[in-house]
């Protein structure tokens, strides 16, 4: 899937349930940020994003993590309106002033808040 500043997005769940819409600013390698106009279904998950964002701004670490750990089990994807394909993302903050940042998911990688396991395995020593 392209993506290209200016362009919408839809964010769904992990069974496509649609949270809302972003209108990327910024694309910068697996970084993605932008705008977000939350949906009926954001309603559900809000309180999530509300205390990751309460949890930061006190720098609650052990808290940032249980939440980053509720929020990867979401299952978030980025998806085109109208079809049905879509990327996972890990590293999704949606703040209280309509921004939204995320990550591209990467295989090779086993990153903070996507609910994958990495799939290589470990190189051995010789």
């Amino acid at each position: 899937m392209q993506l290209d500043v200016g362009q919408a997005l839809l964010l769904v769940d992990r069974h496509r349930a649609p949270l809302g819409r972003i209108t990327l600013d910024q694309h910068d390698k697996d970084l993605l940020a932008g705008r977000f106009e939350p949906e009926a279904g954001f309603a559900a998950v809000e309180s999530l994003f509300r205390r990751f964002e309460q949890a930061a701004n006190a720098q609650s670490l052990s808290v940032i993590d249980q939440l980053d750990q509720a929020i990867a089990a979401l299952g978030l994807q980025l998806s085109l309106p109208g079809q049905t394909t879509a990327l996972p993302i890990h590293d999704v903050q949606v703040w209280i002033d309509g921004s939204m940042s995320c990550r591209l998911c990467d295989s090779s990688t086993t990153p903070l808040n996507s609910g994958i396991v990495n799939q290589q395995a470990p190189a051995k020593a010789q």
